[in-house]
């Protein structure tokens, strides 16, 4: 196609390896790239169909993200095209594979791509050391260095191309130790972390293969946090015949069921003293306004004299009132005591 261009991230980084040695991959001349009339690299977009994926399958699938992603594309663009690498008969996608999902997505069979007509392994060299968007973690460096293996070359090139150690690569590859391909597969996935495959499924199907086997299909279904995984395990460890069996059955519900008591053993009774004096300062507030009715009632009543032919009626009532007062006082003291 004749076209090939970098991101100026990528400009940058291969005008300066004309005169400076970065890495291996600086024995190749990369200095021929094609800019626009601003002195910017070119994009051009190409259709989706065209692109080798092949290292796919060495990226996790993240869905919240994705969806994010997918949103985003749909609303504004893509704003950072994916890399390729224009090796002369193959368009090799280098990063962007999340781009690639979100673009099937929406159903869209074209997408941004920027260009390094380079062989493959200074193309990666520089990918590797200057990532555009999410650093790959620790395990997908591991299943790349592994794809580069099973596609022939050797450790010490495969190194050099990546501008790290031979020992560097021997640490990443021990990661894939002990991983069933089921278990990469549910890492790929994004159903597994790297953390819980490593800590819990590699020693749990050590253990016992089946109940591995059978955890890893719930994880399926339903998704666990690292952090439930993890106390399930120990749940697990612990536990024994149809314990162990109806936490095998029901995973979600015994962590849900087991969330919802430490929820209940959070909420605290309020303390005696403090639940008195709630109660105590709302009587006050009854009590002061019961004060002021009483008082309202009584401004009305003058002297009378004794003389006066109801006077023995009035005293009799008034007599009443002050036993109603004096009844109504002993029971608010009695309910009152400490």
């Amino acid at each position: 196609m004749g076209l090939f261009t970098f991101s100026p991230l990528w400009f940058a980084v291969m005008n300066s390896m004309q005169t400076t040695s970065i890495n291996s991959s600086a024995k190749y001349p990369l200095d021929k790239y094609e800019l626009d009339e601003n002195g910017y690299p070119l994009q051009e977009a190409v259709d989706i169909h065209r692109l080798d994926l092949r290292f796919q399958e060495t990226r996790i699938e993240r869905p919240k993200a994705l969806a994010r992603l997918t949103q985003s594309i749909a609303e504004v663009g893509l704003r950072l095209p994916v890399q390729v690498a224009d090796t002369g008969n193959t368009l090799i996608l280098v990063d962007g594979y999340q781009r690639i999902r979100a673009f099937d997505a929406l159903n869209r069979d074209r997408i941004p791509c920027e260009f390094c007509k380079a062989p493959l392994g200074a193309v990666l060299g520089e990918w590797f050391d200057h990532q555009h968007s999410r650093k790959l973690e620790a395990i997908e460096e591991a299943w790349l260095i592994d794809q580069l293996l099973h596609s022939g070359q050797n450790r010490r090139q495969i190194a050099s191309d990546l501008g790290r150690s031979e020992s560097w690569i021997s640490h990443r590859l021990v990661l894939l130790d002990g991983l069933d391909i089921s278990y990469q597969d549910a890492m790929r996935k994004g159903v597994l972390s790297s953390w819980a495959a490593s800590r819990i499924f590699v020693p749990f199907a050590r253990a016992n293969r089946k109940d591995a086997d059978q955890l890893l299909q719930s994880l399926h279904q339903s998704s666990f946090s690292t952090r439930e995984l993890e106390l399930w395990y120990s749940h697990y460890q612990h536990s024994h015949g149809e314990q162990r069996a109806h936490l095998l059955s029901h995973p979600r519900l015994f962590l849900d069921t087991l969330k919802l008591q430490q929820v209940k053993c959070e909420v605290k009774e309020p303390d005696p003293a403090q639940r008195w004096m709630c109660k105590m300062d709302g009587i006050l507030r009854q009590l002061s306004g019961l004060e002021g009715q009483i008082e309202k009632v009584l401004n009305p009543l003058s002297p009378v004299d004794c003389d006066n032919a109801h006077f023995p009626e009035m005293e009799k009532k008034s007599r009443e009132g002050e036993r109603m007062l004096a009844a109504m006082a002993c029971i608010i003291q009695a309910h009152l005591e400490l």
